[in-house]
């Protein structure tokens, strides 16, 4: 306001320590900081010393002579109204200010002028007790060069200064009440004024004065009960040669003065006559006060706010005038306010307190004298830059005309004579557009531009058709509609959103409320004003009508949402979860209509396949919890009718597959378990048909069928997440949305994709490599759709670490099954990539183990991954990749499986794992294995033939035929077929006969296949009663209980009469179902394998061919 300075922020305590000691009056502190070396001159944001401020708050005058003294304080130091601390002091106390004379040198006539101008201005304000009179005060002033003329002077420069205010007595009895204008300050001095300068006219140093007289005379004129005219007390005045550009304490002239008085009610003619006089008294118009503000912006900075209606037309006449005279007379339109306002700022400002005048004749009358003060400023008066100027919130004049609304809803009626408010919108506007306006999308501080600020459909209409982006967002990341929502606009005129939309719309005597709110926000969206955005503050325009309970244009918006076709399934999403979540973060407990909402935006997602619910229910979940914490606090029941609103919602959320997890859910059960419950009863709605079988991606798939958090490709949906990446690969969990079933989609870079890859796919058709289903191509990727695996082998032996040796073995026999196949119909750029990572695992409809990385879709990484499942001639380049390298792979995975995690090669210690690496390549280059004693006899054999010479390794059909993959009855048979052979038949004891290479073999291995001294040793549980029951035939047998050849016979003999009726049924079972022999001899198959497979008794003896081909 003018004549007084506007508040800053307060400074930092520590740099302005002894500033705030000094108003606390601290002494000690004060001394305690100057001792400090504290800087006693340091200024605060308006240049004040703490001396100043010392005088100012009128603290003792000991801390003052401690702040001068002590700490050498400037007496002459100035503040940012260029005033020291003498100025303060005659103000505030005698001895001060008596001190601090006597502290300075003498001043000039410019500063005693100075200095006494403010002492006689501040006589007009309640004095205080301490306050100095004008007699105590000359007395300093004359010795530093006070003259009789020097005081009479500025009494009557005073007085010529506020000459347009001292000279009608009307002003008192029309008080203002606004206190930011000059006016409401000349009121209240007025009558104190022109008692502090006859006070100051017969104070003892003017008695010898010669023209004492004649201005008190003047003063008589003025305060007496007959007015005068300017030229009166002007022509009175003339004769003691007043300054006329003298300015008050604050820099107003007397033309600073006359601009305000069309506020005042005065008349026209008066303003006009007053005007004409200050000028030919040459009274400079242009001057600035220290508030920055000429003459012109003081008139236009008023408010009609203390004028009673029948009063404000003569008010606005009179500005007109002021503001015509000031404008011909070349008064500069380039100045600003202190706060940046432009003459157009405050020509819009006045426009708006006009329309807010209830009488409609009035009104009329004073916006058609504003439409003229507009034209006071037109292109060929004003620079362009003025309607450009931005104000010190960097909002333009476009931002306030935006900003124009009527109090009322009447929209239809004229605002002036002859225009509507539509009409005259336009009219402002064209004129800021033809005086230079031209950036139509220029942003304030919040980043908010003129559609923002926008009140009015009107407003917003003319700003998008001359180009305002309506895609823009302020600070809080609101676009223009969520701003219009969040100054509630649509409570205005219900159920317009903005209150002149109406005029927009084809009313009839039919129309339906509710279709004129869905027409509002169809004709938003067309324009591109989106009503879906949420602020940063997680608000949007859906949640400001549901907080103000405005259900027609909540439903509206709702209808509107779901009827809009998006570009992107991802934007339908976005639209949809933000309508849910402003439905769940309201906290109202009486709009039950909002479950109605939430309905009807659910079964829009349902029908367009998303969803949209895990986000809003922890949002819904949030606030019953907020208001059960409320409850509790008032001792109200925790879960009642009032509460079921908000369960309702979360009911609905739950059946469309929302999820009962997360912190804000958990934190609900834990309050109110009869929610909790509810809820967990709630049964939920699948979206996508889905067979379930998988175990590892239960939780996905759930979310992937429920369309959560998930895309589509083709007829396949998965989850958005990635399940792994793998160099140029990335795999997905998901569903086909024909079949149910579940599936892993493989995406490629199709850069990286080999042309042939989907013919390769196409032709796979074994159980032990995985399935391939279909492709699908898009823009930079390729997606192959397989069957889904639970996961590699590596996951699986940390899952199920206690899998027994039947199932490892098993799953050993899927991988030589899986190569068999591979090797078998030439699969190309297979080889050399067999290794943990690729081997899959599933156990649905049974435990199986898959070969799936057989592509090579991104090259091989050349880690550790690779090398170190590599065969040796590959290690050392020797040769390419091949079957037999393969085979090499498969004995490590072999053993990796049977010995539950553990690599042949590599080293038994290491310092780290890139030694363990180094380490492994070099045992595997330089063949120094170490098979793990766990590993059955039949592994061990197998295994060490696969990692051994690469021309000695079997093939992967080979392998197959190996007794580690025979069944029990195969490994009987074998003994049996062996037993049979006429060698075998003699008892050892009196045999002539040549032992065979065969039994001489055995017979070397009987340490390793017996682990007693006899083979029927009771070490061997059962071996003493089957030994003895087999005593029993009717054809006795003594055997040689030393002898391996002997065990094989017994074998035989064993199985080929344990059938008969006299056997107990306990050594049937043990023969038969328990196969106790190979139990505890466990050695005795492999060994008999390689005695016959080495002499050729597999080539030569046709029952033993037949047992090994069965």
């Amino acid at each position: 306001m003018p004549g007084t300075g506007s508040q800053q922020n307060a400074e930092t305590p520590v740099k302005f320590a002894l500033i705030e000691a000094v108003k606390n009056h601290d002494e000690s502190e004060v001394k305690r900081l100057i001792a400090a070396r504290v800087d006693v001159n340091e200024a605060d944001y308006q240049g004040k010393t703490a001396l100043i401020h010392a005088v100012q708050n009128n603290v003792d005058i000991e801390i003052i002579k401690v702040l001068v003294e002590n700490g050498d304080a400037t007496v002459n130091a100035k503040d940012s109204y260029n005033r020291n601390s003498l100025f303060y002091a005659i103000t505030k106390s005698k001895d001060t200010a008596e001190y601090l004379f006597k502290k300075t040198d003498k001043l000039n006539n410019s500063n005693v002028s100075r200095i006494l101008k403010f002492f006689l201005e501040s006589l007009c304000t309640k004095r205080h007790d301490s306050h100095p009179t004008i007699d105590e005060v000359v007395p300093l002033l004359e010795a530093k060069g006070l003259t009789s003329e020097i005081l009479a002077s500025s009494i009557v420069n005073i007085l010529l200064c506020k000459s347009p205010l001292l000279l009608t007595s009307m002003i008192d009895n029309h008080r203002p009440r606004n206190s930011d204008h000059l006016m409401f300050h000349l009121h209240e001095k007025r009558k104190s004024l022109l008692g502090a300068l006859k006070e100051a006219c017969e104070c003892k140093f003017m008695e010898n004065y010669p023209k004492k007289e004649s201005i008190k005379q003047v003063l008589e004129m003025i305060g007496g009960d007959h007015n005068r005219s300017i030229s009166d007390i002007l022509n009175s005045l003339k004769e003691h040669d007043p300054d006329p550009n003298f300015a008050d304490s604050e820099d107003n002239t007397a033309f600073h003065y006359a601009a305000c008085l069309p506020w005042m009610k005065v008349s026209t003619e008066s303003i006009k006559e007053t005007c004409l006089e200050l000028k030919s008294f040459g009274v400079a118009w242009n001057r600035t006060n220290l508030q920055d503000q000429t003459p012109l912006l003081i008139c236009l900075s008023g408010s009609m706010e203390h004028l009673k209606d029948d009063d404000k037309l003569t008010a606005m006449k009179g500005l007109v005038e002021v503001c015509k005279f000031l404008v011909t007379g070349a008064s500069s339109l380039k100045e600003t306010t202190q706060d940046g306002e432009s003459v157009f700022h405050l020509v819009i400002k006045l426009f708006q307190q006009g329309f807010e005048i209830p009488e409609q004749t009035i009104r009329q009358g004073v916006i058609d004298e504003m439409m003229k003060l507009l034209d006071c400023f037109t292109p060929l008066r004003v620079n362009k830059t003025v309607v450009q100027q931005r104000n010190d919130d960097l909002n333009s004049p476009l931002h306030l005309w935006a900003s124009l609304a009527l109090t009322t809803p009447d929209y239809t009626s004229c605002v002036t004579p002859e225009k509507t408010f539509k009409q005259l919108l336009k009219v402002i506007f064209d004129h800021l557009l033809n005086c230079g306006a031209k950036n139509i999308n220029d942003r304030n501080k919040k980043e908010e531009t003129a559609l923002h600020f926008c009140n009015t459909w009107g407003a917003v209409k003319l700003l998008m058709d001359v180009g305002a982006n309506t895609s823009d967002k302020d600070s809080s990341k609101r676009p223009p509609l969520l701003v219009a929502a969040s100054r509630k606009t649509f409570l205005r005129n219900p159920p317009y959103f903005y209150p002149d939309f109406y005029l927009d719309v084809q009313r009839d005597s039919d129309s339906d409320v509710q279709e004129e709110a869905k027409f509002f926000f169809a004709t938003a969206v067309d324009k591109k004003l989106d009503p879906w955005k949420v602020d940063k503050f997680d608000k949007s325009v859906l949640g400001f009508l549901i907080e103000y309970q405005t259900y027609d244009l909540s439903k509206a918006l709702v209808e509107v949402a779901c009827l809009v076709e998006e570009n992107s399934q991802d934007t339908s999403e976005r639209i949809l979860v933000s309508l849910l979540n402003a439905i769940c973060k309201d906290e109202s407990l009486h709009t039950r209509w909002k479950v109605e909402l939430a309905k009807t935006v659910l079964s829009c997602a349902k029908e367009k396949k998303i969803n949209v619910v895990n986000e809003p229910f922890d949002f819904c979940c949030k606030t019953m919890i907020s208001l059960l914490v409320a409850m509790e606090e008032n001792q109200q029941p925790a879960f009642n009718d009032e509460t079921s609103i908000h369960c309702c919602v979360a009911q609905l959320l739950r059946s469309h597959g929302a999820e009962l997890s997360g912190e804000s859910y958990e934190t609900l059960r834990a309050i109110c378990p009869e929610i909790d419950q509810i809820l967990e009863n709630t049964p939920v709605q699948e979206l996508v048909p889905w067979t379930s079988t998988s175990k590892e991606h239960k939780n996905v798939l759930h979310r992937v069928a429920r369309r959560q958090e998930c895309k589509e490709i083709g007829r396949t949906i998965c989850c958005q997440a990635s399940a792994g990446s793998f160099g140029n690969t990335d795999l997905f969990v998901g569903i086909n949305i024909t079949s149910g079933k579940e599936v892993a989609i493989k995406r490629i870079k199709k850069t990286q994709c080999k042309p042939n890859l989907k013919k390769l796919y196409a032709q796979l058709d074994c159980e032990q490599v995985i399935r391939y289903f279909l492709h699908l191509d898009e823009i930079d990727h390729v997606y192959f759709v397989f069957e889904l695996m639970e996961g590699n082998l590596d996951a699986y032996l940390d899952v199920d670490a206690l899998v027994k040796l039947d199932e490892r073995t098993s799953l050993c026999g899927d991988i030589v099954k899986g190569l068999k196949y591979l090797h078998e119909h030439e699969i190309p750029h297979f080889h050399d990539h067999l290794k943990p990572t690729s081997i899959f695992y599933k156990t649905h409809p049974k435990l199986c183990l898959k070969i799936t990385d057989f592509d090579h879709s991104q090259p091989a990484d050349g880690t550790s991954n690779t090398y170190v499942w590599s065969s040796p001639e590959v290690l050392k380049k020797l040769e390419n990749p091949s079957e037999f390298s393969d085979m090499f792979s498969c004995g490590l995975l072999l053993h990796y499986i049977l010995s539950k995690g553990k690599h042949p090669f590599c080293p038994d210690s290491s310092t780290s794992t890139s030694h363990i690496v180094s380490k492994t390549e070099l045992n595997i280059k330089d063949n120094n294995s170490k098979v793990e004693d766990s590993l059955s006899p039949e592994g061990t054999h197998l295994v060490k033939n696969m990692l051994g010479d690469k021309v000695d390794r079997k093939s992967a059909a080979e392998a197959l035929d190996h007794p580690l993959f025979w069944p029990k009855t195969k490994k009987v048979d074998l003994l049996t077929a062996v037993g049979n052979q006429p060698e075998f038949e003699y008892p050892r004891a009196g045999r002539l006969v040549v032992l065979s290479a065969v039994e001489t073999e055995l017979e070397a291995r009987f340490g390793t296949i017996v682990k007693h001294v006899e083979w029927n040793d009771p070490g061997n549980v059962h071996m003493p009663d089957i030994y003895k029951e087999m005593g029993k035939m009717r054809k006795k047998r003594k055997y040689d209980t030393h002898s391996v050849v002997e065990l094989v016979r017994f074998i035989r003999n064993a199985k080929a009469h344990v059938s008969e009726s006299t056997r107990p049924t306990s050594i049937r079972k043990l023969l038969l179902e328990d196969f106790v022999f190979l139990e505890y001899f466990p050695n005795l198959v492999m060994e008999v394998y390689k005695a016959v497979t080495t002499h050729g008794w597999d080539q030569t003896r046709e029952e033993i061919k037949y047992a090994l081909k069965k």
